[in-house]
């Protein structure tokens, strides 16, 4: 199961359950239900909150990696600025 479904069938049992729950006083049925749904899924829940898992460490070095090449973009710029730089001319007294 892709994770978009996944998360739309765990979503959609969800606001099911709590409106069920708000609107009755019998709980266990739904509950239950919730229950079977996430039990029947684990799997797939363990690998997609794996991969998210994963997909934030990566995140993590790929911003430290483009902050690294953004200093190094900026060291650049001010040494060729700083080379491109005229003298300025004496003033004539």
């Amino acid at each position: 199961m892709e994770r978009k479904e996944l998360y739309e069938k765990i979503r959609s049992s969800s606001f099911g359950m709590r409106k069920g729950m708000s609107n009755t006083t019998n709980h266990a049925p739904l509950v239950e239900q919730m229950k079977n749904i996430l039990y029947n899924n684990l799997a797939d829940i363990e690998e997609a909150l794996k991969f998210a898992a994963e997909a934030e460490e990566q995140i993590k070095v790929l911003e430290l990696e483009l902050a690294d090449a953004e200093r190094e973009l900026d060291e650049a710029l001010k040494k060729t600025t700083q080379k491109n730089k005229k003298p300025a001319k004496a003033a004539d007294e």
